[in-house]
């Protein structure tokens, strides 16, 4: 019996491997930005709806008390806050829902929080007669991951708030996510209210 002839295998030449790699880089940038867009429409869904829940255990905490949480600095941060007191001593909301997706990392993890009284000032947390703040402001960083607000009160004509995050604008367009609740009165239904639209009243 004649001995077998073996046919060499034919391996992918360098062409052929050069085309496949560039095929797959194609597809690669083709699908990253899709997927980052995808994951940056979900963070956003995920602080609007815990800004949700924050603001409705803040209602549940002026119910009880006839005034908003005192902005106060939580454990392990550097900026006020005032949403650890929604946690502690009595739990109106899990923790786990504070931070923010969006933090810039710098000040404070958490979402941004102002009790407003009807002055237009900020709630001092230092001073307890003036615990009378009948509406609040929330916000979270938005995909900039930077806080774009630049003031500390609302008088006057004075406004608090610099940017709103629109996707309309790209997913990745700066502003931040604004909510607002309460009873706002006095300045801030001509400036706040209109600037932030319905979408952000509860």
């Amino acid at each position: 019996m004649p001995p077998r002839k073996h046919t060499p295998k034919r391996g992918f030449t360098l062409t052929e491997l050069l085309i496949t790699i560039a095929i797959i880089l194609i597809l690669i940038a083709i699908a990253l930005p899709n997927f980052l867009e995808s994951r940056v429409r979900a963070q956003t869904a995920r602080a609007s709806s815990e800004l949700r829940t924050i603001a409705h255990a803040l209602e549940r905490y002026f119910l009880d008390f006839r005034f908003y949480p005192l902005r106060t600095t939580p454990n392990g941060q550097s900026w006020p806050s005032g949403l650890n007191n929604l946690t502690t001593p009595v739990e109106y909301m899990n923790p786990a829902r504070l931070p923010d997706p969006f933090t810039d990392g710098r000040f404070n993890t958490h979402y941004h929080y102002w009790p407003i009284r009807p002055s237009g000032f900020i709630q001092n947390n230092t001073n307890p007669s003036n615990k009378d703040s009948n509406w609040y402001l929330l916000s979270s960083n938005g995909p900039d991951h930077r806080f774009d607000a630049f003031a500390e009160t609302l008088r006057g004509n004075g406004l608090f708030i610099d940017r709103v995050y629109s996707p309309t604008n790209g997913t990745n367009s700066p502003g931040n996510i604004w909510r607002l609740g309460g009873s706002p009165d006095g300045v801030a239904k001509p400036f706040v209210v209109p600037f932030l639209g319905p979408g952000a009243k509860n």
